[in-house]
This record gives structure tokens, sequence and C-alpha cells, in this order.
């Protein structure tokens, strides 16, 4: 065999192996961004809100670190619970507001009581961050998980858009009620809740 046919013969095989360790490398980004992008994480708690003018807030880094944060916002007393409860039940006479329905669900049902404020605070695969009452109403769950880009409710698997909180075209009967979402700032580091909605001040 000439000279010239085994340099073509070799230079055949090196393209050969370049050309499939191209596609393998391919074939492994693709894999690794599929399993990223269907990481599931869990609620973790953070106790220690801070309360001021109708806000809630708690640190942006950690709901950047844990993706999914679950708050409880402890009401000054029961009579400021009642309040609430009475004037989200004239306001619900009168308006047909989301938030203002489920706020009546959470006070009469939620397990720790009607001195209690279970909130939802989230961020999403662009890096919004979101605000809600944690509550999937139709099947009384007051737990979420983050599966992939969508908010996925424990009890009965209905799953919503994190981005925005839009129910998907397969979702298991609780899809038109989504955890109503609650108006949110993020000044100095601090993500800020805002629950004034769900009060007669606000």
């Amino acid at each position: 065999m000439s000279t010239g046919k085994k340099r073509k013969k070799g230079i055949s095989t090196r393209m050969i192996a370049l050309v499939a360790v191209f596609f393998i490398g391919i074939a492994t980004v693709v894999a690794i961004w599929q399993l990223l992008s269907q990481q599931v994480y869990y609620g973790v708690w953070y106790s220690t809100p801070v309360i001021r003018n109708g806000k809630v807030g708690i640190p942006l880094d950690f709901v950047s670190q844990n993706k999914i944060v679950y708050i409880d916002v402890k009401l000054s007393n029961k009579t400021s619970a009642e309040d609430m409860l009475n004037w989200a039940t004239t306001r619900r006479l009168r308006e047909t507001r989301r938030e203002i329905a489920t706020l009546l669900y959470v006070l009469g049902n939620y397990p720790k009581g009607r001195l209690y404020l279970p909130l939802l605070c989230y961020q999403t695969p662009s890096g919004k961050i979101v605000g809600a009452l944690r509550t999937c109403e139709p099947c009384e769950s007051f737990e979420f998980r983050i599966g992939g880009k969508n908010l996925i409710c424990q009890r009965c698997g209905t799953e919503w858009k994190l981005e925005d909180l839009r129910e998907i075209a397969y979702d298991r009967g609780c899809g038109v009620y989504p955890p109503p979402e609650l108006p949110i700032t993020v000044e100095d580091e601090t993500i800020w809740i805002d629950i004034s909605p769900l009060t007669p001040e606000g």
C-alpha cells in the first residue's frame, strides 16, 4: 500500500473519531441539561421572617439557595385573625377576588389554626421571585414541590408553570385554583411579600 493511501486512511479514521467524540459530547450535554431541568426541590421552612408595614421579609439568598421556601406568618392575636376573617367574608360578598376566597379557606382549614397565614416563596429558572398563599384549595393541601419548570401540589399532583402559575394541559383537577400570587419587591437583598391585599388595612 502506498504512503498516500496510508495517510488518507489515517486521516479518515481520525475524522470519524472526532465526529464520534463531537456527537457524544452533544449527547452528554443534552442529558445533563434534561437532568437539571427536571430537578426536584421540596419546601424548606424559614422561621424568622420580618413583618413590617403589611409586608413579610425573607433573605433573597435563602430563597435562591433553597428554590422553594415555606413561611408561616403569625397573626398578632386571635382578635386580629377574627377581624381578618370577618373582613374577608364581607369583601367576598362584594367582590369575586381569588385571594380573598382562598384566605377564607386558609383561615378556616390550616392545621395550625387561624393564628397563622401560610405563605410560599420560590425562585423560577429565569430568576423571577414569586410569592403566594401556600394552598391548593380544592384538595386541602398546604405543601408543594418544584419539579423542573413546574410547581406541583404534594397531595393531588396538579402542576402549574413556575413563571406565571398557569395550569398545564394535563392538570389533575385543581389547575384552575393555583396558589394566589401576592405582590413581591426585592430591596437590599431582602424579598418583601406584600400581604396587604389580605388585610383590612390593605
